[in-house]
């Protein structure tokens, strides 16, 4: 047989294999997988996605404890305490315990947001492995130490921190943007606290925190992996043994809606930041899906958008704009932003508004929404494509409330939407007489 013939025969056979793992991928993207949901005998909400492809267990834990808690005076407080979960638990400092969990192959670890703290866990499934894993987890939760030096470090190292935002143009326009758009609100105050409010937390108060709202009461458990139910349940009911019951906390109150409003910055940078928005809706809304689509359509859908079309590739104003939804468990933000050259500011700030009030008065076309529902029905499989990325959906679900049936539902709810319905949801949601307008950038040189 002749070389040549040899080589497209493993050519073809090359061809072969890769069309039938794509398959195999569209096939496997395509079936959502099915939530199953119990409480435990104290009412501890479990959410669980059986999953035996590959033998790993991914587990994510999210207390009602996000910075909306903190104390005005002590901001930071819940990030600061989600972050030293893992440095240090009792008998083991935190060079022992990251020790301990390098030896498992597991990956442990917390963030805290507006709302909740996160605590998550990764293992393989194998029995020996996941058992000593799991035990380390559980005494991140129920056993940290919190230790002084430890504090002092990563308050050192957050302050530093601090300081380099004071050069991001990106992050000080933001905070600012937050702090008009939810005024007097949880929401709008810095997660991660400031140079005061850091300087005011000690250890005891990392350990009162801890003990309120690290909680049975505050908690939603999400599992995805190699497991059955009987295990999930006898493993969780295990881990909760170590974690108080405790009292649930208080919901984070609906903010008030500031009037329209415009703020200029001034910073040493040849470009200005320009965030433009209003309150948006909470997570949860039964608007959600149809708002997709017409974010899409306007500016989230990256270069095919209306805003950069007339931004970007018709005047040359930026070299990316957006817009988004941002939502959370009261409130949530639609937001555009953008960066272009002090001097075409205005201009692009002016015809920002301008676009967005066409948008909102005329809609999109027939042909944008199928274009959009399209792009977005035939993406979602891609974010269910992996453990990690149905983890991260599920914990969504879970703590949020959404409906059970989500990840069934949700292509069939995004292929129901309309022209009609897009149009609806825009006059609603996207109001261009509440807009607050941040703009943070330097002066303009006269030629």
């Amino acid at each position: 047989m002749s070389a040549y013939r040899i080589l497209r025969g493993l050519t073809n056979l090359a061809v072969l294999v890769v069309t039938i793992l794509m398959l195999f991928t569209l096939q496997t993207a395509s079936a959502a997988p099915e939530i199953q949901v119990w409480e435990t005998q104290h009412g501890v909400p479990v959410y669980f996605v059986e999953a035996h492809e590959i033998p790993m267990v991914q587990v994510s834990m999210g207390f009602k404890a996000g910075s909306a808690n903190d104390p005005t005076d002590k901001l930071g407080l819940s990030s600061l305490m989600s972050q030293m979960l893992t440095m240090g638990v009792e008998g083991m400092g935190q060079d022992s315990l990251a020790e301990a969990i390098e030896s498992t192959g597991a990956q442990i670890g917390a963030s805290s947001d507006a709302d909740k703290v996160v605590a998550s866990f990764k293992s393989l499934s194998e029995a020996g492995i996941f058992q000593k894993a799991s035990e380390l987890f559980g005494k991140t939760l129920s056993k940290p130490t919190f230790n002084p030096d430890v504090l002092e470090r990563e308050r050192a190292r957050r302050l530093v921190g601090l300081e380099r935002q004071k050069q991001s143009p990106g992050v000080m326009a933001g905070k600012a943007y937050a702090a008009t758009l939810f005024p007097d609100h949880p929401y709008g105050l810095p997660a991660s606290g400031d140079e005061s409010t850091l300087a005011a937390i000690d250890q005891s108060d990392l350990v009162a925190f801890h003990q309120k709202y690290i909680v049975q009461s505050n908690l939603v458990v999400a599992v995805v992996g190699d497991m059955t139910r009987p295990q999930v349940e006898s493993w969780v009911d295990g881990l909760l043994a170590s974690i108080p019951l405790g009292r649930l906390a208080g919901d984070v109150s609906v903010p008030m809606v500031p009037a329209a409003s415009e703020q200029f910055i001034s910073f040493d940078s040849q470009q200005s930041t320009i965030l433009i928005g209003h309150q948006g809706i909470p997570r949860g809304h039964p608007d959600f899906i149809p708002l997709i689509v017409a974010n899409y359509i306007l500016g989230g859908g990256g270069l095919v958008s209306i805003l950069a079309d007339e931004l970007r590739e018709k005047r040359g104003l930026t070299y990316g704009v957006s817009s988004g939804f941002s939502r959370m468990v009261s409130s949530g933000s639609f937001t555009i932003r953008l960066q272009t050259r002090n001097d075409k500011r205005d201009e692009a700030v002016g015809l920002v508004r301008d676009v967005l009030g066409e948008f909102v008065e005329n809609g999109p076309s027939e042909e944008q929404v199928q274009n959009a529902v399209k792009h977005l029905a035939g993406s979602f499989p891609l974010s269910t494509d992996s453990n990690s990325k149905v983890g991260r959906i599920l914990m969504a679900i879970a703590y949020y409330g959404l409906p059970v049936d989500y990840l069934q539902t949700y292509i069939a709810e995004l292929e129901a939407v309309d022209l009609k319905r897009v149009n609806q949801v825009v006059k609603q949601h996207m109001r261009p007489e509440d807009l607050i307008q941040v703009v943070l950038g330097g002066s303009v040189t006269e030629e």
